[in-house]
């Protein structure tokens, strides 16, 4: 509703969210605990704890806790955050352990469209 509150007509939000329903997957498929390595970035290793709720290293290295994670989002459950803030438009697409989504106040002009590959309504 934050993002909603400040765009004007036309504006969007491009979020990007862990996937938390890939990320309980393939835990448990492949029997990690929430300490393990869940994989390896440019940052280093991640764990499971890390994408639930914030990059440790991060938040112990900045002392501040606005780098931990609030809460967790399937798909569903981001899009319909997003419907209930009001916004008229979203598209969403999930892969490599997140959800990303663009949403929309009102239509999408045709820039917008091309920049983020959007079909036509």
């Amino acid at each position: 509703a934050g993002f909603q509150h400040v765009l004007k007509e036309g504006g969007f939000a491009h979020i990007r969210v862990p996937d938390i329903n890939e990320v309980m997957r393939q835990t448990i498929e492949q029997g990690l605990d929430i300490d393990d390595v869940l994989y390896t970035s440019p940052s280093g290793p991640i764990m499971v704890l890390d994408v639930l709720y914030g990059y440790a290293t991060q938040i112990e290295k900045s002392g501040q806790d606005f780098y931990a994670h609030k809460t967790g989002f399937t798909q569903k459950s981001l899009l319909s955050a997003l419907e209930r803030a009001g916004f008229s438009r979203v598209y969403s697409t999930v892969g490599n352990l997140e959800i990303s989504a663009v949403a929309f106040k009102g239509e999408p002009s045709a820039a917008a469209r091309v920049l983020f590959n959007l079909p036509d309504v």
